[in-house]
C-alpha cells in the first residue's frame, strides 16, 4: 500500500514536469551548477558536492543537452519527494495516538482507511503543484533535490516514531539521512531540532545501557553523511577543474567555504521589528501563495488535531517548521530568493494540510455516511484548481530567453577576444554556453562578479575568479579587470552587459555585447544603425514579446539588457550629432517589454533631449516629464525641462518643476534663483498663461 501511495503521488507530479520542463539552461544558479556538475567541480560555498555526484550522474542520459539532463534530474528529485511526502503523511496519521485518555474528535482516522492515504496523497500535489515548488522542480537548480532529501529525513523520523522499531535500529538511520541531506544543502539545518526531538524521543525509549551506544553510532552516521561534503570540495579543488569557486584546497580555505563565511553577514541580518513584519509577510503572503486560504486553514487545524492526538509527531513537524521560519526571517534576502529557503517549511505544512484533510473526512464520515468521500472529492478538486491557477506562473517550457541571451553575446565576439562578464543573470548563462556547450572556445570568459564585492578584496588576486583554467598568461599580466581598461592588451576587450564599474567607459554596441573602444575615432565612426540591423537579422528572441509567458524579477532583469544595449546606440548616436537616429533607437529601447529600473528614466530624458534638438519642443517636454515621474530624484531631465519652460514662457509650470530640483538637491544656487525670480514674476506668469 505504501508503494501505490508513493506512485500515486509522485507519478502525476512528474508528468507535469515534464510537461511544463525548461529545454535548456535556465537563469538563476543553473548555469552554474550545470557547469560545476559537467566537470565535476566545486560550486559557490557553503557547496552542494552531493548535487554535483547526482548531476553528474545524470549527464550520462542523452536526453537534450546538458542543461535538459540536469532539469530532469530536478523533476526526478522533486517528484520523489513528494511521493515520499505522502508516505510521510501516512505513518504520521496512521501513528498510535497518544498513551492517554482519548479527547473527542482527536482521532484522524483509521490507519488503514483509504480516507488517511487520499489525503496523503492530495496533500503531496498540493505541495508539488504549489509554484514554489514547481518552478524549482522544472528548471536545473538544487533546490528539488534539497526537497527530496529533506523528505527522506522527515520520513525516516516519523517512520521510526510511528512504528513499533527499536529506535536503536531507526536513529542512526535518520542521522545518516540528516548528514547526507546536510552535504547537499545547509538548509537541512532546519530539521536539527526535529532531530533532536527524535532523538530525545527515542533514548528515553531504550534501556539506560543501550542509550550511550545508540547516541554515539548516530553521531557516527551523521557525519558519515556529512564526509561527501567534507571530502569532495577539497578533494576536486586540488585537481583544479574548470569550475573551482574559491579553490577550498587548504585547511583555511575549506573552513571557510564549509561553514560559508562568504555569506554569514546575511544571517540575523534584521532588526526585531523587522523581523516580526517578516514573519508576518510570510503568514499572509508567502504561505497563502503556495496553498491558498484555505490550505492555510486546513494546515492549521491539521496541526492542532496532532497536537491533540499525535503531540510528539507533532513536535517533530513543528520543530522542522519553526526553526524553518526562524532561519528564513532573519536572513537577508528579499523578494522571489527567498522564496526558495521557504520550501522546507512548505513541506512541513503539507503534511499538516494532509492531517487536516483527513481529520474532515473523518469527522464528515461519522456524521453522515459518504460525506467523508465528499470531502475528499472536494480535496481532489482543489488540488486540480490550484494546479491549473499556478500553471502559468511555474511553466518554464517555453523559457528560451538564457539561452537566446547568452549564445547572442558570444556570437557577437571576436573568436579570439577577452568576454567580460558581470552578474548572475550574464555570467551563469555564459558558463554553460561557452564552456559545457563549446561555443567561441578561443574566447577568454573573465568573471568580474566578485570585484564590487566587499567581501572579495583579498580575493581579487586569486586568478581563479577571474580567469578560467589555462589564462594562467593573462591572469600574471592583468590581475584585475580594470587592467584591461589601462592598457591594449592585444586581444578585442568586450563586456557582457554595462555594471558601475565601466558606466563612463568609452563602449560600442556590437550585437548583444560591448567593445570597448580606445580609439575615440572609431566610436566618432561606427555605423551604428548598419550594425543594428545586422543584428536584429540574426538574433533570436523566442518569447520575449509573448505576454503569456510570466517573467519573475530575475528573468525581467536579464531581458532589459536587450532594451539597454539599444539604448547605448542611441547614446552613441547623439556623440555623432544624428539626433534623427538616435531618436529611433530610443524608442525601440523604450518598446521593449521587459525594459525596467533606471534606464526607462535615461532612454525617456535622452529622447527629450533628441527632440528638441530637432525641434520637436513639445513632444520633448512629454519625455522629460516622463523620465521625472519614473525618477523623481533624479535632476538632469528636471533642469531640461525646467529650461524648456522658461524659454516658453510658461512660467507656473517652470516654478513647479525648479521647486522639484530644490527638494532633491537643496544646495543648487541656480534652481533657488530660478524660484525666487519666478516666485517674484509670478503675475506676469499668470499672465502668460
Amino acid at each position: 500500500m505504501s508503494a501505490i501511495t508513493f506512485l500515486a503521488a509522485s507519478v502525476p507530479l512528474f508528468v507535469i514536469y515534464l510537461l511544463t520542463l525548461s529545454p535548456t539552461v535556465p537563469l538563476e544558479d543553473g548555469g552554474e551548477m550545470i557547469r560545476a556538475a559537467f566537470c565535476l567541480g566545486v560550486t559557490h560555498p557553503p557547496g552542494y558536492p552531493l548535487y554535483t555526484l547526482i548531476g553528474r550522474l545524470a549527464m550520462v542520459l542523452k536526453a537534450g543537452d546538458p542543461a535538459f539532463r540536469m532539469n530532469l534530474l530536478s523533476a526526478a528529485m522533486a517528484s520523489l519527494g513528494c511521493g515520499l511526502a505522502a508516505v510521510t503523511a501516512v505513518r504520521l496519521l496512521s501513528a498510535p495516538a497518544a498513551e492517554r485518555p482519548a479527547r473527542r474528535g482527536t482521532d484522524l482516522s483509521s490507519p488503514s482507511s483509504w480516507s488517511v492515504r487520499v489525503p496523503a496523497v492530495l496533500g503531496a500535489w498540493l505541495l508539488g503543484l504549489a509554484p514554489g515548488i514547481w518552478w524549482q522542480a522544472v528548471i536545473a537548480e538544487k533546490y528539488a533535490t534539497n526537497l527530496f532529501f529533506n523528505s527522506l529525513l522527515l520520513a525516516v523520523m516519523v517512520w521510526g516514531m510511528a512504528g513499533r522499531r527499536t529506535p536503536a535500529a531507526w536513529l542512526p538511520l535518520a542521522g545518516l539521512a540528516f548528514g547526507l541531506s546536510a552535504s547537499h544543502h545547509g538548509q537541512t539545518v532546519y530539521f536539527a531540532p526535529a532531530l533532536l526531538v527524535a532523538a530525545w524521543w527515542g533514548l528515553k525509549r531504550l534501556p539506560e545501557s543501550a542509550r550511550p551506544r545508540t547516541a554515539g553510532f548516530l553521531i557516527f552516521m551523521v557525519l558519515l553523511g556529512l564526509s561527501v561534503k567534507f571530502i569532495h570540495p577539497p578533494v576536486r579543488a586540488a585537481a583544479h577543474p574548470l569550475h573551482n569557486w574559491n579553490d577550498p584546497s587548504s585547511l583555511s580555505r575549506w573552513l571557510g567555504y564549509f561553514s560559508g563565511s562568504t555569506y554569514q553577514y546575511r544571517m540575523f541580518y534584521w532588526k526585531p521589528s523587522d523581523v516580526a513584519i517578516r514573519v508576518w509577510d510570510y503568514l499572509i503572503h508567502h504561505l497563502p501563495a503556495q496553498f491558498g486560504w484555505l490550505g492555510i486553514a486546513v494546515g492549521a487545524w491539521g496541526f492542532w488535531k496532532l497536537v491533540r492526538s499525535r503531540p510528539w509527531l507533532a513536535a517533530l513537524t513543528g520543530a522542522a517548521w519553526a526553526a524553518g521560519l526562524f532561519y528564513c526571517v532573519n536572513f537577508s534576502l528579499t523578494g522571489i530568493a527567498i522564496r526558495t529557503y521557504y520550501i522546507p517549511t512548505f513541506l512541513v505544512f503539507s503534511l499538516w494540510i494532509a492531517a487536516g484533510l483527513a481529520g474532515a473526512a473523518a469527522l464528515a464520515g461519522r456524521r453522515r455516511a459518504g460525506a467523508g468521500a465528499a470531502v475528499l472529492a472536494a480535496g481532489l478538486l482543489w488540488a486540480c484548481f490550484e494546479g491549473v491557477s499556478h500553471r502559468l506562473e511555474s511553466d518554464r517550457s517555453r523559457h528560451l530567453f538564457a539561452w537566446d541571451f547568452s549564445r547572442a553575446i558570444l556570437r557577437s565576439v571576436e573568436s579570439d577576444s577577452l568576454l567580460v562578464a558581470y552578474g548572475d543573470y550574464d555570467l551563469f548563462p555564459l558558463w554553460f554556453m561557452h564552456d559545457v556547450m563549446g561555443v567561441k572556445p578561443g574566447v577568454i570568459l573573465i568573471n568580474a562578479n566578485f570585484l564590487p564585492v566587499d567581501w572579495a578584496k583579498d580575493e581579487r588576486a586569486r586568478v581563479q575568479l577571474l580567469y578560467p583554467k589555462g589564462a594562467d598568461a593573462w591572469a600574471k599580466k592583468l590581475p584585475y579587470v580594470s587592467d584591461l581598461l589601462k592598457a591594449d592588451p592585444g586581444r578585442p576587450v568586450y563586456f557582457s552587459v554595462i555594471f558601475e564599474a565601466i558606466e563612463k567607459v568609452d563602449v560600442e554596441p556590437r550585437g548583444a555585447a560591448y567593445r570597448h573602444v580606445r580609439n575615440l575615432a572609431e566610436l566618432a565612426n561606427a555605423d551604428i544603425l548598419g550594425e543594428w540591423a545586422d543584428f536584429r537579422r540574426w538574433r533570436t528572441l523566442r518569447g520575449i514579446f509573448d505576454s503569456r509567458l510570466k517573467r519573475d524579477t530575475d528573468t525581467r532583469s536579464m531581458l532589459s539588457y536587450y532594451a539597454y544595449a539599444d539604448y547605448r546606440r542611441g547614446f552613441v548616436l547623439m556623440g555623432q550629432h544624428r539626433p534623427a537616429d538616435a531618436i529611433r533607437l530610443f524608442r525601440s529601447a523604450l518598446a521593449w517589454p521587459d525594459f525596467h529600473g533606471e534606464g526607462p528614466a535615461g532612454a525617456h530624458a535622452s529622447l527629450g533631449q533628441c527632440l528638441k534638438e530637432t525641434g520637436k519642443t513639445g513632444e520633448a517636454i512629454a519625455e522629460f516629464e516622463e523620465a521625472a515621474r519614473l525618477r523623481p530624484d533624479w535632476t538632469p531631465p528636471l533642469k531640461m525641462l525646467g529650461n524648456i519652460y522658461l524659454d516658453a514662457q510658461r512660467y507656473p509650470d517652470a516654478l513647479r518643476v525648479f521647486r522639484k530640483i530644490l527638494e532633491a538637491e537643496p544646495d543648487d544656487a541656480l534652481a533657488a534663483r530660478n524660484v525666487r525670480m519666478l516666485e517674484a514674476f509670478s503675475g506676469i506668469g499668470k499672465k502668460a498663461e
